[in-house]
């Protein structure tokens, strides 16, 4: 294979970065009590959460997906000469296509006219 090197380099890239994001995701669900389910003792269970820690978690997740986001955004910036590339190629393709039904179009109407 002509490319062996670099898929090889991007799979284990890919792999590495899959294995992080499993460790992360870990970390974003708070830690819930062990609740013994179908116990008949009529024992009410209390909140026991304080306001102010439940605050604090939510600006933490909120801060972890923000950080996800921006790092996901940083590769989609475009460099130097993207725009113009992209405008090129846009050119490279549609160009021929609207040259060629119009050219259709031309050829129609002098049949007809």
């Amino acid at each position: 294979m002509l490319f062996q090197k670099k898929t090889e380099r991007a799979m284990n890239w890919l792999k590495e970065k899959n294995e992080k994001t499993a460790g992360d995701n870990s970390s974003d669900t708070p830690d819930t009590p062990d609740i013994s389910i179908g116990s008949d003792s009529g024992e009410k269970i209390e909140n026991t959460a304080n306001e102010s820690e439940y605050e604090n978690w939510e600006e933490e997740v909120s801060d972890k997906k923000n950080k996800k986001n921006a790092e996901k955004n940083k590769g989609m910036e475009l460099e130097k000469y993207d725009f113009t590339a992209m405008l090129l190629s846009a050119f490279l393709i549609f160009l021929p296509v609207t040259l060629l039904i119009l050219g259709l179009f031309a050829l129609i109407s002098w049949v007809f006219f």
